[in-house]
């Protein structure tokens, strides 16, 4: 017996870790670039930072009220209520009356302007087993139901289901941004199609066995020598042994390509936690920077072992390939196990 062993160490990056700057910094950092491009009119790129700062720092009403403003220059004037809603009531608990007065002005003032849409559920359906409403795929909930509920301009689908009936799609409903009040019925459901039960048609008697006719017994011919046995000792160049080495040397090749695309996934992680000031003076990081910095030492990691594990396998494979011998008189490989772990590769074979 032989075995092959092949142990692999990664390679671990000796740069110092980036030092996240704390919640409350990183929440005014994201605030202060959100309202800069508020003012430039780039109000797509700017509300998602601030539904960042708030999940960053939930208390931070100016960014609630501000996130408000944001959907409303993008057209969204339901998420735009919601917004300033929901800044309302933080506010309220926050015992803010500055920014309660100014979220309850905002919501007040876009009311006149919401499209809505009504799901009328009749009584004869509310009462079926597992009946459910979804809008857009997100559930509309049954104190919903009848009522106007804001939505942003766009097409929407409204999906029904229920225990043994059929699915009930209605749509497209194409809703403009604003002014544009819906209501929408939902059709009574019809049964769903029971499960055929297959048929079994009469059995009918088999049919007559045929009398075969007496066997004509040939004259036997004069015996001829039997042919020469044929050579079972033909050389074949696909043996075992190289078949083996091929396939590891491809599984190296993969890990290889692999190892070299999360090369490529570490250095655009690194690249991205330093745009937007996400680190500065290479080692001080806010929380988004950090975290791409760890996803960037992540993947680095793996890129290494990968591609010292795919090289270590391309090199056993080509050994395997090229000492295997094309006879079929040669001993050829009997079995072969190779095991890949997050730390190397393990190749056990008998020959």
């Amino acid at each position: 017996m032989a075995v092959v062993a092949v142990m692999l160490s990664p390679f671990v990056s000796g740069e110092a870790r980036a030092q996240p700057k704390s919640s409350e910094e990183a929440a005014q950092l994201s605030y202060n670039e959100a309202v800069a491009l508020m003012g430039q009119g780039r109000f797509a790129d700017a509300c998602p930072k601030l539904v960042w700062t708030i999940e960053l720092k939930p208390d931070a009403l100016g960014a609630r009220v501000a996130l408000g403003t944001c959907y409303k220059g993008q057209g969204l004037y339901a998420s735009s209520w919601n917004a300033y809603k929901e800044a309302e009531a933080a506010a309220e608990k926050a015992g803010n009356s500055k920014r309660l007065n100014e979220a309850r002005e905002a919501a007040a003032a876009l009311s006149p302007k919401l499209s809505t849409m009504t799901i009328v559920v009749p009584d004869t359906l509310r009462s079926l087993p597992g009946l459910t409403i979804k809008r857009q795929g997100i559930v509309v909930k049954s104190e919903d139901w009848g009522a106007a509920v804001p939505v942003d301009g766009g097409t929407y689908y409204v999906h029904v289901t229920a225990a043994g009936k059929r699915p009930y799609v209605q749509g497209p409903i194409d809703i403009a941004s604003s002014d544009d009040r819906r209501t929408i019925t939902i059709e009574p459901l019809t049964d769903a199609a029971p499960e055929a039960i297959p048929t079994t048609s009469p059995s009918s008697p088999p049919p007559p066995v045929p009398i075969a006719a007496p066997a004509v017994i040939p004259t036997a011919a004069p015996s001829s020598p039997p042919p020469p046995e044929p050579d079972t000792s033909v050389r074949t160049f696909w043996t075992v042994q190289r078949r083996i080495g091929l396939g590891v040397a491809l599984a190296g090749t993969a890990g290889a390509a692999t190892g070299l695309v999360f090369g490529q996934i570490s250095r655009g992680k690194r690249d991205d936690s330093h745009e937007n000031g996400h680190c500065i003076n290479g080692n001080e990081c806010d929380d988004v920077g950090f975290v791409l910095q760890e996803q960037a030492v992540a993947a680095g990691n793996v890129s290494t072992g990968l591609v010292i594990a795919g090289g270590a396998l391309m090199a056993v494979g080509g050994v395997l390939f090229a000492t295997a011998k094309s006879s079929a008189t040669s001993k050829a490989v009997k079995s072969a196990t190779i095991t890949l772990g997050p730390r190397g590769a393990l190749l056990h074979g008998t020959w």
